[in-house]
Formats: C-alpha cells, sequence, structure tokens
C-alpha cells in the first residue's frame, strides 16, 4: 500500500494551497508550470531528503521545496503488512491568474457530473494558446487520466493525479473534448 498524507491527497492539496507563496521573481517574469518534488516518506511518516526533481526556476523550486518540508505527517507505505520507506513524487503547479473555486460544469456524465475547473484563463503567447486546469467529479475528487483533447484536432494531454493538467496549442480557439472511463465523453 501506497503511502499517503494524513487526511488524504485533498487535504494535502489544501496545506500546499494555503502555504504555497508564488515567489516574487517567477510573477515578474512570468514563470509558470510544475515543480516535480522528490521525497522519502519515512517507516514513522515524517518526510526527507526533500528535493526538486525537475524544476522551473525563478524561485519555484525552492518555494516548492519549503512547502513539502513543512507537510504534516503521512501514513507509511506497507507491504505485506510490514511498514516501509516510500520514495515519491509530486508535481506542485505554479500558475498565474489563478482564480481559486471558480468551476463550470461541462455537462452531466453518467450519474455524475465531470467537472473542469481553470486555474487560468487561457493565455496567448506569439501565436499560442496555452491551458491550464483541473478535472474532478462531482465531490471535487480528482480524475487521474482524464484524456483532454481539442476538437477536431490531434493536440491533447492527460491529466495528473491531481487531476491537472496543461495544454500548449497553435490552434487558438474550440472546444476541448474531455473523456474519462465510465464517464461519457463531453
Amino acid at each position: 500500500e501506497s503511502a499517503t498524507p494524513e487526511g488524504g491527497f485533498p487535504a494535502l492539496y489544501e496545506y500546499i494551497a494555503t502555504n504555497l507563496k508564488y515567489p516574487q521573481e517567477a510573477r515578474m517574469k512570468g514563470v509558470e508550470g510544475k515543480v516535480f518534488v522528490e521525497f522519502t516518506v519515512n517507516k514513522d511518516g515524517t518526510l526527507q531528503d526533500i528535493h526538486a526533481a525537475k524544476g522551473i526556476g525563478a524561485g519555484c523550486d525552492s518555494e516548492a521545496v519549503k512547502v513539502m518540508s513543512g507537510s504534516p505527517k503521512w501514513i507509511p507505505a506497507s507491504q505485506r503488512g510490514k511498514v516501509v520507506r516510500q520514495r515519491m513524487v509530486l508535481p506542485i503547479s505554479f500558475k498565474l491568474n489563478a482564480s481559486p473555486g471558480d468551476t463550470f460544469s461541462v455537462g452531466k456524465v453518467s450519474n455524475k457530473d465531470l467537472e473542469f475547473t481553470p486555474s487560468i484563463n487561457k493565455k496567448f503567447e506569439n501565436g499560442v494558446m496555452y491551458l491550464s486546469g483541473a478535472v474532478t467529479d462531482q465531490d471535487g475528487s480528482p480524475l487521474p487520466g482524464t484524456n483532454i483533447v481539442i476538437a477536431g484536432t490531434t493536440t491533447g494531454t492527460t491529466s495528473l493525479l491531481d487531476g491537472t493538467f496543461q495544454l500548449k496549442s497553435s490552434v487558438t480557439s474550440g472546444k476541448l473534448i474531455f473523456s474519462f472511463v465510465g464517464f461519457q465523453t463531453k
């Protein structure tokens, strides 16, 4: 069984959102992206060896490491009933112009709502469109592995474990198509 944060991943994401400060250098330079923080969950649930395995610079890497360093204890991993250490990687997103709580439903699918929560509005730069957001079910739980494609193109991506995604395209308009196992494509 994999290690999990006490209170589950939604509690961890809330902790990160509350404590993460966007570095001034990154704001000034318009730096956005994901910092992949690697760490070890010890047998007692503490974290160690926290570092940015893949970063975006401009102060974002050190901020992500700082926030994870203050993370509440985790429930350690176990293998065959024995508590073990586990190495993990967690992506932490930095997005400008975030609007927490902005959620737009993209329709009723099966017996659940599939929601698209934008982290930023469309951003255009040198003829390229940048989109990012998160896909959740009606309870707010992330839907990792959701396929997101711009209609009529082969441009797309898949959401990460926390339901977030980023998409870059030279196509500057069109509908987004979401598909996920167990849901009707919308």
